[in-house]
């Protein structure tokens, strides 16, 4: 997929990156803790019923999706803001691709 950097699998309570894959297989400790935080914020302003949150930082997007029905563990694909299909992403997310 183009612009794809990696996926992470995180579990919101613990903090745990439980899985990585792609050139995301160590994020630094801040990138965590801010997705961990974006994703806890918008859960608890808008409810539970998110769908996905989206972040950027530099050149790096950030698209967040729920891995199950709780929000406890969630999904973050990294991807170059330059080169990636935001809508190509954000289906691969859905799908579980």
């Amino acid at each position: 997929m183009p612009g794809y950097l990696g996926c992470l699998l995180i579990d919101a309570d613990t903090e745990a990156l439980l899985h990585a894959d792609g050139v995301a297989l160590r994020p630094p400790e801040e990138v965590l803790k801010v997705e961990v935080a974006a994703w806890r914020a918008v859960r608890r302003a808008a409810g539970e019923d998110v769908d996905e949150v989206i972040t950027v930082a530099g050149e790096r997007l950030f698209v967040s999706r729920p891995a199950e029905p709780t929000g406890r563990l969630f999904f973050v694909a990294l991807c170059s803001t330059e080169h990636a299909n935001l809508a190509l992403v954000r289906l691969a997310l859905q799908l579980g691709t």
